[in-house]
């Protein structure tokens, strides 16, 4: 089997999407089958193409075995919305090029990988050339993110929501394949009356569960947004990215609200696959750190080490951050003055924050954090991937931040890691988000708190922290990362759909 991987993101970036496709390439690699990657040079989270690769030209060069071609775009410094199309654009246009010096190579299926969702047209084209399957995996509704396409598309597609759930019995995708009405859906995977759940999260029997269609239908009219007239230009674009999204012989995303968007936009259920992101739980796993990032970074004993790991983006709101740090240390200050008047000594803040990363807010949020003369807080850069569990097991506490209304148009990849390696995380997202269900589904697993809102998180912190300090292990959070999680059991599920949908039958060959 051959398999091409067209994508904007692949290794050696290490956080994002680039992170996971550039995983998947020798891992399928490994288990069997012909892998070539038509991809950019690595450029994200820093927005800068990294030093050894072209700006203006084609390259080639193998990534853990595997050939990868790298085709020249636009990356700008500091990206603004309009400087991300063209950013985009420029993709279309190269990898376009890019894709047909593979045209005699005759791959099996053509993987996509959104964003960029411009590169869609120009990949379904050559699929269709070389009579290739198409698959398009969805880990960002980008275009909705920037243009607002969501609501234009609920709002087309809102009658027809409340119509499908009529007489159609709840359906479940997970890693094992299948199809789901997502709308009622969470992270979680099925473990309701008539599935039986394997220990890696595979439905390997589906039934209709009782009450499916009165709670679709309830959740449909629940999230019914007001009606308002958009933009015909908006309008356009809404019913061209649905139209081409279901030209694909398979589509897949990485949660199940997300399946319900692509559910909404038109594909039948049938071509929708559950495909997590996963994570590698012998390489993020519990422990005592090898790395002593706490003392390498002046964090005493008994303070609460509050950790962000990523990206840097609009999205994520990181700003409530500076308020809340600000917050607890006006409050640790105080309590340390009367300490001293008291006892003679003061104490040190009792709350650390450290930001670890890059991204397009990194600069803003560093001149706001001395423009407040914040002394508990910590920015450091992207650090080695081989460190990052260790990293990940030194925090106390981890935020897993965004702003209202992304929880569902995205999910965090961060998350995955944290929970494999035992962390306590603190999501702010909405209850009736991908996340909030999460929540729900195992209670006491993170702590779920509301978005934007500084008094809240600091509150949790506060009323927290002495456990977060305390906590060696999050033992939920690792079990459900071994059951649910595991890169292997995923990974080999896509690699089956793939044959399956080529009509070939193979057992599968474990990664080694």
């Amino acid at each position: 089997m051959k398999v091409l991987i067209y994508g904007l993101n692949y290794a050696p970036e290490l956080t994002g999407i680039g992170r996971y496709t550039g995983e998947m390439g020798p891992w399928l690699q490994k288990s069997g089958v012909d892998v070539r990657v038509v991809t950019t040079p690595p450029y994200y989270p820093h927005w800068k193409i990294a030093d050894g690769y072209r700006k203006f030209w084609f390259q080639k060069e193998v990534v853990e075995g595997v050939p990868v071609w790298r085709c020249p775009f636009y990356v700008p410094a500091k990206p603004t919305t309009m400087k991300r199309l063209v950013h985009l654009g420029s993709f279309a246009v190269t990898g376009f090029l890019g894709l047909w010096r593979h045209l005699l190579w005759r791959p099996d299926w053509v993987f996509m990988v959104e964003p960029a969702s411009m590169t869609v047209p120009g990949g379904l084209i050559f699929a269709k050339v070389a009579g290739a399957k198409s698959w398009l995996h969805v880990q960002d509704f980008e275009m909705e993110a920037m243009l607002g396409l969501s609501k234009e598309l609920d709002s087309k597609t809102q009658d027809n929501k409340t119509q499908d759930t009529r007489g159609v019995a709840e359906k479940e995708v997970v890693a094992g394949g299948g199809s789901l009405d997502s709308r009622s859906a969470d992270l979680s995977p099925p473990q309701s009356k008539g599935e039986l759940v394997d220990s890696v999260g595979r439905t390997e029997v589906r039934a209709s569960g009782e009450g499916a269609v009165e709670r679709a239908a309830s959740s449909a009219e629940a999230s019914k947004p007001a009606r308002a007239r958009r933009p015909l230009g908006l309008q356009l674009a809404a019913g061209l990215e649905a139209w081409l999204k279901r030209r694909f012989d398979r589509t897949s995303s990485i949660s199940r609200v997300m399946m319900g968007k692509l559910a909404e936009r038109g594909i039948p259920e049938e071509k929708i696959s559950f495909f997590p992101n996963w994570v590698d739980i012998d390489f993020m796993s519990p422990g005592e750190p090898k790395r002593n990032f706490r003392e390498e970074w002046g964090i005493g004993k008994g303070e609460c080490f509050v950790l962000y790991s990523g990206n840097m983006g609009r999205k994520q709101g990181l700003e409530m951050v500076l308020e809340v740090a600000e917050r607890l240390e006006k409050e640790e200050r105080v309590a340390s003055s009367a300490e001293a008047s008291k006892h003679g000594g003061a104490h040190g803040p009792l709350f650390r924050f450290v930001i670890v990363g890059e991204g397009a807010a990194k600069e803003e949020l560093m001149a706001e954090a001395e423009k407040r003369g914040l002394k508990n807080i910590q920015f450091h850069p992207l650090q080695p991937y081989e460190d990052l569990p260790d990293l990940l097991r030194s925090a106390d506490a981890h935020l897993v931040v965004q702003k209202k209304g992304a929880a569902d148009a995205v999910l965090p990849s961060k998350l995955t890691s944290i929970l494999s390696v035992g962390g306590n995380a603190i999501i702010t997202a909405e209850k009736d988000t991908e996340l909030g269900r999460l929540d729900e589904k195992f209670p006491g697993m993170v702590t779920l708190i509301e978005p934007e809102d500084a008094g809240i998180l600091t509150d949790c912190l506060k009323k927290k922290g002495a456990y977060y300090r305390e906590t060696v292990l999050n033992e939920q959070a690792r079990d459900y990362a071994e059951r649910f999680l595991e890169r292997d059991a995923v990974l080999g599920q896509v690699r089956l759909e793939m044959l399956e949908g080529l009509g070939k039958s193979e057992s599968l060959v474990p990664a080694s």
